[in-house]
C-alpha cells in the first residue's frame, strides 16, 4: 500500500474512531500504527484539532497574526456608522425610466423625471447588513453562544464564586468562566466523560468535548461516547483515548497529567503553538514545565479524587477500599479511627488490652457498622457469618488478645515488661499513617458484608489482596519472655473465606518467615468475606502477634 493510501486509511480510522464507529480490531491497529510511527500521531493530533474545531458550531482556528475584534471595537464601528447616517445629506439621483411602449395613435409627451430620495432607508440597509456581516465574523472568531453542554451532578461543600453560582443538577454553558472556590464537584458532560474537580479551581467548556482549566485539579473519566475528550491548561492540550486520568495545572504555568487507565495524548503548546506532542499511557505521569518541557514523573493515584457520593459525604482518591479503617469505624477511604477495633461485645472502641483472654463461643453481630458483619473466635466448626455459614478450624484453646485492632501495636506488663511498639512485616512498622493494618491476633475472625459495601459504593467488588504474616519485633522481645509461657518460635495459622469457603490458608507461619503476599479475585454476587486467625499447632496463643498488612478490596 503507498503512503498516500495508507494516510487515507489512517485518516478514516480516526475519524470513524471519534464518531464512535472503529471497530475493535481496527482500534487495535489504529493504536499499534501511532505507537510505531511518529507520523501518524502527528498526523492524528492535526485531525484531533481539527475535528475539535469543526464540532464546536463557529469555531475556526485563528494564525498567530490574526485576532477577533473586540466588542468595544465593534461598538465604535457600528456607532460612527450610525453617526454618518443621521449626517447624510439627501442626494439627488438622476434616472431616466424605461420607454413604455408606445401606441402609434397617441402623442405623448414623455418629460426627464428628477426624484429627491431620503438616504435614511438606503444607509440603514448598508448599516444592517456591515452589522450583520460584523455579527458573523464575531461569533465565529469569539463563540459564545449559550450551548449548554454539561450538568453539575453532585458536590460536596462546593463553594462557587459569586459571579459563577452553580447549583446541583445545573446546567453548564460553553464559554463561561466557572470558579470553584472550595470543596468537591462532580460534572457529567452530554457525551458522557464524567470530571470530578477539587476546588481552588478556574475553568469553562469550550465545546462538550473540550474544557479549559487556568488552574486546579480533576479526574475526567472518559466513556466511549465521549472518546476524544481534551483538557486544555496554558501550555498543554491533552487528548483522550479512551481513559480516566488526572490532571493538575497550577498558576506558575506547570501542568501534570497522570494516567490511571488507558491512553492519552499529550500535547505541549507555546504561544498556541505545537511544541511537541507524547503517548502517555496507564500507570505513567508526567510534567510539563513552564518551558513547555515534557519531564516523568511518579504516579500519585491518591492525589485525584475518583468517586464522590453526597449522600454519604463520601470522597474517596482510590479504588481500594482499606478494610483496617472500617474495623475502625471508617468506611474504607481512611476516616476510621487508628488503634480503634471491635470488641467481642460488638462495639467499636478505643483498645487498649494488655493481656489474652477467654473469648466468647458463640457468633457476635456487630451492628454499629454496615460494613462489618460480625467476629467471632475460631475453634473446631465454627459459625462464621450472620447467615449461619460454618466453618471448620483447627481446635483452639478459645482465647484472644485485645480485639481486631485498626492498628499494629503490642505491649505486655503481665508476664513480661515488653514497651509499646509497632508491630513490622518484612522490614516496614505497620498501623502508622499511610501503612494500614488489622492487628488480628490468634484467636480471632472477623467477617464483612460484602453486599453492604457494593451498595454503599454502588460500585462492584474485584478483588481482595493482603499481606498476612507474625510480627519479625518478637524476636527482639522474646528474651524477656516466660520460657514456661512462651516458645521461642511461636506458630499460626491464617485463613480467608469467601462465603465460607477456604480461599487462601497459610499453616503454622513464625516470626521467621517473610510475610505472604494474598491476591484473589471476589466473585460476583459473593456475599461474605472472612479473615481469621488461629494458633497453629504449638496449641497455644501466646506470641500469635498475627495480622493482615494493608488488606484492601478493591472495586471496579
Amino acid at each position: 500500500m503507498n503512503s498516500s493510501a495508507a494516510n487515507a486509511r489512517l485518516c478514516e480510522w480516526i475519524l470513524r474512531k471519534l464518531e464512535g464507529t472503529l471497530t475493535a480490531e481496527e482500534n487495535d491497529a489504529l493504536i499499534q500504527q501511532l505507537e510505531s510511527s511518529p507520523d501518524a500521531v502527528h498526523l492524528y493530533n492535526d485531525m484531533i484539532l481539527l475535528y475539535s474545531s469543526l464540532a464546536t458550531p463557529g469555531r475556526i482556528s485563528l494564525s498567530p497574526k490574526t485576532s477577533a475584534p473586540s466588542s468595544k471595537q465593534l461598538d465604535d464601528l457600528l456607532f460612527s456608522m450610525a453617526e454618518a447616517e443621521n449626517d447624510a445629506p439627501s442626494l439627488e439621483i438622476e434616472f431616466t425610466p424605461k420607454t413604455p411602449e408606445i401606441i402609434p395613435t397617441q402623442n405623448i409627451t414623455i418629460e426627464k423625471a428628477v426624484s429627491k430620495i431620503n438616504t435614511t432607508s438606503l444607509v440603514t440597509a448598508i448599516v444592517s447588513l456591515a452589522a450583520m456581516t460584523l455579527m458573523i465574523v464575531y461569533v465565529i472568531l469569539n463563540p459564545r453562544i449559550s450551548t449548554e453542554v454539561a450538568t453539575l451532578a453532585d458536590s460536596i461543600d462546593a463553594q462557587w464564586s459569586s459571579d459563577s453560582p452553580v447549583k446541583d443538577g445545573g446546567r453548564l454553558v460553553a464559554s463561561t468562566p466557572l470558579h470553584l472556590l472550595g470543596g468537591t464537584a462532580k460534572i457529567i458532560t452530554d457525551k458522557n466523560v464524567e470530571l470530578l474537580l477539587e476546588g481552588p479551581m478556574e475553568f469553562s467548556f469550550d465545546s462538550v468535548s473540550e474544557l479549559r482549566m487556568k488552574y486546579g485539579r480533576l479526574t475526567a473519566k472518559v466513556s466511549s461516547q465521549g472518546v476524544g475528550f481534551s483538557v486544555n491548561t496554558p501550555n498543554t492540550k491533552i487528548i483522550d483515548l479512551g481513559t480516566e486520568f488526572g490532571v493538575f495545572s497550577d498558576l506558575n504555568d506547570s501542568t501534570e497529567l497522570h494516567v490511571f487507565t488507558g491512553r492519552t495524548n499529550l500535547v505541549t503548546l507555546q504561544n498556541n503553538t505545537i511544541v511537541s506532542s507524547q503517548m502517555v499511557t496507564e500507570g505513567l505521569a508526567r510534567r510539563v514545565n513552564p518551558l513547555s518541557e515534557i519531564q516523568t514523573i511518579a504516579l500519585k493515584t491518591e492525589s485525584f479524587i475518583r468517586h464522590i457520593d453526597s449522600s454519604h459525604q463520601l470522597i474517596l482518591r482510590s479504588r481500594q477500599l482499606n478494610l483496617a479503617d472500617m474495623v475502625g469505624g471508617g468506611n474504607g477511604s481512611n476516616t476510621g479511627q487508628l488503634n480503634a477495633g471491635i470488641n467481642y461485645r460488638g462495639d467499636i472502641d478505643i483498645l487498649d488490652t494488655v493481656s489474652s483472654a477467654q473469648g466468647p463461643q458463640h457468633y457476635i453481630p456487630v451492628d454499629s457498622s454496615i460494613f462489618v458483619d460480625g467476629v467471632f473466635i475460631p475453634n473446631g466448626s465454627t459459625r462464621v457469618s450472620s447467615q449461619g455459614l460454618q466453618f471448620d478450624f483447627e481446635p483452639t484453646n478459645g482465647r484472644y488478645w485485645m480485639g481486631i485492632l485498626n492498628g499494629a501495636w503490642h505491649k505486655v506488663t503481665i508476664s513480661a515488661q515488653i514497651p509499646r511498639h509497632h508491630l513490622r512485616l518484612n522490614g516496614v512498622e505497620y498501623g502508622v499513617d499511610g501503612r494500614p493494618a488489622m492487628y488480628l491476633a490468634a484467636n480471632q475472625g472477623i467477617t464483612f458484608d460484602l453486599e453492604s459495601i457494593r451498595t454503599y459504593y454502588k460500585a462492584d467488588v474485584t478483588e481482595f489482596t493482603a499481606l498476612c504474616g507474625i510480627s519479625e519485633t518478637y524476636n527482639e522481645y522474646k528474651h524477656l519472655m516466660d520460657k514456661k509461657a512462651f516458645s521461642d518460635s511461636p506458630r499460626a495459622d491464617f485463613y480467608v473465606l469467601v462465603d465460607g469457603q477456604c480461599y487462601y490458608e497459610r499453616r503454622d507461619v513464625t516470626p521467621a518467615d517473610q510475610a505472604d503476599s494474598i491476591r484473589f479475585s471476589i466473585p460476583a454476587g459473593a456475599r461474605f468475606l472472612t479473615l481469621a486467625t488461629t494458633q497453629g499447632n504449638d496449641n497455644t496463643n501466646n506470641g500469635d502477634w498475627t495480622l493482615f498488612a494493608e488488606p484492601v478490596l478493591h472495586l471496579k
